[in-house]
């Protein structure tokens, strides 16, 4: 239901939620729209003297509006955490919607979520902690080579807690634990440049040949990725969702978080196609993970396998972004991502540097997309 289409009933059912999570009348507030990413999602930030007041709203509250609200309630039911007696809640239920199953997962083995104060099932409204503006994206500028360091280190310790603690942990109804990165999809997200990057951005079809070794390589490279074990992965873990809050990095944009290789975290960090690291700082933090998983493990890591594996999780993770990035652009209607399609092909050419067996693959794609050229 779009309430933001009516401001006022868009502003009273906030203050009728406020008074639930709260327990008292929110006062005056504001309501300041965020800037939008790629997702259907919309965020805005609450702010008014009254919040103050509110246990570690600190003044502001971030409100999160879900594009598709959960079919499994239709009422303005609030559900909301530490509840009071006298006021009809009811705790939030795991599977209602991903966000909220996701966050109490991650809560369970610390891994730094920002607060849910509660949501409304039926307008897909979810309130959350202010973690400000500070994107490790947009202050990469503003930090020294020193501190970036140490904030990527940070980052790279809370990939070993998704990929240890978040695996570890015995919960049955967290959705994570129900879906994967199987050669099906990796399949179908390697496809997705083909669609978007080559037949629909330059109006060409692939001929039946070039085809056929395309999706030959592709399905090997599926197939290996999805050989390896498993363990939860964030599946979107980049600069753009890392906020710097108080000296510590804090973790968004979770809810969709899945069984998947190891790798699959370090290469969006890593590769990000939004900040390109110094290689010296990217062997480090490779250096790190080994160092923290060993640690945790007791077990050794075959460098040259994992690396190899990282390489192909390179390939299909940043082949699927640049073909996600034109999709953007052609069906949302959205350029502004077009952008980072350079520096994205780029970890492809360099991937397929270190898998020379997949050349043919690289020499087919550089027909149509000569930026793929050997």
């Amino acid at each position: 239901m779009q309430l933001s289409r009516d401001p006022e009933k868009f502003r009273n059912v906030l203050v009728k939620d406020l008074m639930k999570i709260f327990g008292g009348g929110p006062g005056s507030f504001e309501i300041h729209p965020l800037p939008q990413d790629a997702s259907m999602r919309r965020y805005y930030r609450l702010s008014g003297p009254e919040l103050f007041a509110r246990p570690g709203a600190e003044g502001t509250i971030v409100l999160m509006v879900l594009a598709d609200p959960s079919p499994k309630a239709k009422s303005e039911e609030i559900a909301a955490n530490g509840a009071k007696s006298g006021i009809k809640y009811r705790e939030p239920k795991e599977e209602d919607l991903d966000f909220v199953n996701v966050l109490k997962h991650f809560e369970k083995v610390d891994i730094p979520v920002p607060s849910l104060y509660g949501y409304n099932i039926g307008y897909g409204l979810l309130y959350l902690e202010d973690l400000g503006d500070d994107l490790l994206e947009t202050i990469q500028d503003k930090i020294e080579a020193g501190e970036r360091r140490k904030l990527y280190f940070q980052a790279i310790d809370h990939v070993v807690q998704i990929h240890e603690k978040a695996t570890a942990l015995k919960n049955p109804r967290f959705v994570g634990f129900k879906r994967a990165f199987d050669q099906n999809l990796l399949f179908r997200e390697l496809m997705h440049y083909v669609e978007y990057g080559i037949e629909a951005r330059k109006n060409m079809r692939v001929n039946a040949r070039d085809m056929a070794v395309i999706t030959k390589h592709m399905k090997t490279i599926s197939a290996e990725i999805a050989s390896e074990p498993r363990v939860v992965v964030h599946r979107d873990f980049q600069s753009r969702n890392l906020l710097l809050k108080n000296g510590r990095l804090r973790v968004i944009d979770f809810q969709d978080a899945l069984m998947g290789a190891r790798q699959y975290d370090l290469v969006s960090l890593l590769r990000d196609s939004y900040v390109v690291l110094p290689t010296e700082l990217i062997e480090a933090c490779i250096a790190r993970y080994y160092k923290k998983i060993e640690e945790k493990t007791g077990a050794k890591i075959d460098r040259e396998r994992f690396m190899r594996l990282y390489h192909l999780q390179t390939l299909q993770r940043k082949i699927k972004d640049a073909g996600r990035f034109d999709y953007i652009d052609i069906v949302k209607k959205n350029s502004k991502f077009l952008q980072y399609i350079p520096a994205t092909l780029q970890y492809v050419r360099e991937a397929f540097a270190a898998l020379p067996e997949h050349r043919p693959m690289q020499e087919r794609l550089a027909k149509y997309t000569p930026e793929l050229s050997p």
